[in-house]
């Protein structure tokens, strides 16, 4: 089987089940911290990419998408908390 799961991943491992719910919140606070889970995908190739996903939504696409595609060698999933801060970029 190519995932590796520390625990098992479930909803209740994101603070998000969508993404309409993130963004919501991303438009209603500029700083929050929420739960999710980081996916380390080994390709074949030898590269190696470690990126989160922030929706339960996210999760179960990536796994779909990715767990019979050839180039995938193995994936290692963990959950974490992330955090979000809305950048300001105005003029002065």
């Amino acid at each position: 089987d190519k995932i590796k799961v520390m625990n098992t991943i479930t909803n209740k491992d994101f603070t998000f089940q969508t993404d309409i719910e993130y963004y919501k919140e991303t438009i209603k606070c500029s700083l929050f911290t929420f739960n999710c889970v980081r996916i380390k995908t080994t390709y074949k190739d030898g590269r190696i990419i470690d990126e989160p996903l922030k929706t339960f939504d996210d999760y179960n696409n990536f796994i779909e998408k990715h767990k019979k595609s050839p180039d995938v060698e193995s994936y290692h999933v963990y959950p974490v908390k992330h955090g979000y801060e809305r950048k300001f970029w105005g003029y002065m």
